[in-house]
């Protein structure tokens, strides 16, 4: 019994450290807030330097998996950190335009798209999304002249165009 517990307590230190989950009383979070209370630029300098500021790629791997997990509030909350952190980076923003798709917020998700779009035109992935957003939208003629405007081999983009073509009767 003891050897039973001695690894389900290692098991469960190793997930926290590698912020897979979070253990409220160990938390820095709440130890940040307890320290917020008297909020001085001496407390604020110490702050700075015992709390590490998580990379971009951390970042990543750690909203991936509330993605993986459907954890979808708290991935995209992530990804946004993520995207601060490497602002020239666009794939924080597809993923967050990908949850948008999931839950249903096609607004969200084209006007997330369409920023893509301007920080990189040939984003193709972010074009097929745009496209899905205005289907969930309802505007099938902007649908249709978004997939009809990607110019690519991959198959997703084949399909939309096929699919938009038999919605239209263009088909032989």
């Amino acid at each position: 019994i003891l050897n039973v517990l001695l690894l389900f307590t290692l098991v469960t230190l190793t997930l926290y450290v590698f912020n897979i989950i979070d253990i409220p009383f160990l938390s820095q979070d709440e130890e940040r807030e307890k320290v917020a209370v008297k909020p001085t630029s001496q407390v604020e300098d110490i702050e700075d330097k015992v709390v590490r500021k998580k990379s971009y790629n951390e970042l990543m791997a750690k909203a991936n998996v509330y993605y993986e997990n459907k954890l979808y509030n708290l991935a995209i909350d992530t990804y946004t950190k993520a995207s601060n952190e490497n602002s020239s980076s666009v794939e924080p923003l597809l993923k967050i335009s990908e949850i948008q798709l999931v839950l249903d917020e096609y607004e969200q998700a084209k006007n997330m798209c369409l920023n893509i779009i301007k920080k990189d035109p040939h984003n193709v992935r972010a074009k097929v999304m745009l496209g899905e957003a205005y289907l969930g939208l309802n505007d099938f003629v902007t649908a249709k002249s978004m997939f009809d405007s990607i110019v690519s081999d991959v198959q997703i983009v084949q399909y939309y165009q096929g699919i938009m073509a038999l919605f239209y009767g263009e088909y032989e």
